[in-house]
């Protein structure tokens, strides 16, 4: 029972280091980098801020005056070749060919300016500015969250490692241990 015990942790021993040796070592520092920079929430969430710093603008642009221009320009022939119709007696009439043309311009100006709308716009404004203050308030929590989250998994995986290591010093003093007990089996056989 305990050559399968041991014989499994060989096993694993082989197939853990085989992995660990073929990956990058990295520090906490650049681990946490890494983690800040690809994580899709806080990625996310930076999105939302500029998206809350374009409403701020937009609200300030509110409290501009607005000024319209309108032009625009038409044109219209229509031709005739000519025809024959009857007047009111029921006598035939010839028309001539005839070519009309019509052009019409237009242009308009118009401007629109808020006197007062019941401080609408300000408290819009302010509005604005505390969804900007709580999306920056919500990106740093979340980057200390996973600060804190890549810390963790880093000092687990640390600790994995150094039990890897003292079980593979268990793996081959148990070895070293049944080689002799084998030895003494042996001997006294």
């Amino acid at each position: 029972m305990k050559f399968v015990k041991i014989f499994f942790l060989i096993s694993f021993t082989f197939v853990f280091a085989i992995g660990v040796n073929g990956q990058e070592k990295i520090t906490l520092s650049r681990a946490i980098t890494i983690a800040l920079n690809q994580n899709t929430s806080v990625i996310k969430s930076t999105n939302s801020l500029e998206t809350s710093a374009a409403s701020l603008k937009n609200a300030y642009g509110n409290l501009l005056p607005t000024l319209n221009l309108n032009s625009g320009w038409n044109w219209q022939r229509t031709s005739s070749s000519g025809s024959t119709i009857l007047d009111f007696y029921s006598q035939p009439v010839n028309l001539p060919a005839t070519e009309t043309d019509s052009r019409s311009y237009s242009m308009s100006l118009g401007g629109n300016v808020t006197l007062f709308d019941g401080l609408a716009n300000i408290s819009t404004i302010n509005q604005r500015k505390n969804d900007l203050q709580a999306a920056k308030y919500d990106l740093e929590k979340l980057r200390q969250d996973v600060v804190l989250q890549t810390v963790n998994l880093f000092i687990t995986i640390m600790n994995n490692e150094k039990i890897l290591k003292f079980q593979t010093e268990d793996v081959k003093y148990n070895e070293n241990l049944l080689t002799k007990v084998k030895e003494m089996y042996d001997l006294k056989m």
